[in-house]
């Protein structure tokens, strides 16, 4: 390991780098270490290292095992990491969501994905089952809810073949529109004979266009006449 006496001379005073140093799961970024490598390929000093003493450093400490860039580049990176990660105190740590989560920079911001919440400064949560109380997420209770239910504003409680239950827009669902699926009011839109192209709008299924079998009459799906004969039946919309 380096003596750290020697540590500002490759990245201390000598650099500027405005990013500061990133880590994931205890490996410094591949940008960073392309940055170090870069430096030392050229013997410049950059923001990111001194390269005329990390040269110097890795023939003294490693001698010809290091007397490529890339090879010199590796273990200075490698007693960097070593050096920082083992002094205590000298770092703090992430502490980042469990899950559905994007880091966005090397001080610890993230943001949460599609669908979640930031809560508090170590949380993405799902607004539809959690509520966020003074940073750290709780389960949503009844009286947190509209009339008591489990589901957010605009959602639909509906109970799951399994025993459970999962929040659905019936408004807008297309396999549950109108109502929870398996119940007389909830229509699956993709399953109406004849449709090609349909919606749920406003908890009413909306055909857009029909097969080439039928033939769309305003809101529903008509057999063709030659098929009529075959069948012996018309096609239409439920709802």
């Amino acid at each position: 390991m380096y003596n750290n006496q020697y540590i500002p001379l490759l990245f201390g005073s000598s650099t500027t780098n405005p990013k500061g140093w990133c880590w994931q799961n205890g490996a410094m970024i591949a940008s960073f270490q392309a940055n170090v490598q870069a430096a030392i390929s050229s013997k410049t000093t950059t923001a990111y290292t001194n390269g005329s003493w990390a040269l110097q450093m890795c023939a003294y400490q490693c001698g010809s095992s290091c007397s490529t860039a890339a090879s010199c580049a590796n273990y200075i990176v490698s007693q960097f990491t070593t050096t920082i990660w083992g002094t205590a105190g000298a770092i703090t740590a992430c502490t980042y969501p469990s899950a559905n989560f994007v880091p966005t920079d090397c001080s610890c911001g993230f943001t949460c994905n599609a669908g979640y919440t930031k809560c508090g400064t170590s949380y993405c949560i799902n607004p539809a089952t959690q509520t966020c109380s003074s940073g750290v997420p709780k389960p949503l209770r009844k009286r947190d809810l509209p009339f008591g239910g489990r589901c957010s504003h605009g959602m639909t409680e509906c109970p799951t073949r399994n025993g459970g239950w999962e929040c659905l827009d019936t408004s807008r669902d297309l396999e549950a529109c109108g109502g929870c699926p398996y119940t007389s009011e909830g229509v699956d839109c993709s399953s109406i004979p004849g449709a090609d192209s349909v919606t749920c709008v406003e908890g009413k299924c909306k055909v857009r266009s029909c097969d080439r079998r039928h033939y769309l009459n305003g809101t529903e799906c008509i057999l063709r006449l030659n098929e009529q004969h075959l069948f012996g039946r018309r096609t239409t919309v439920r709802r």
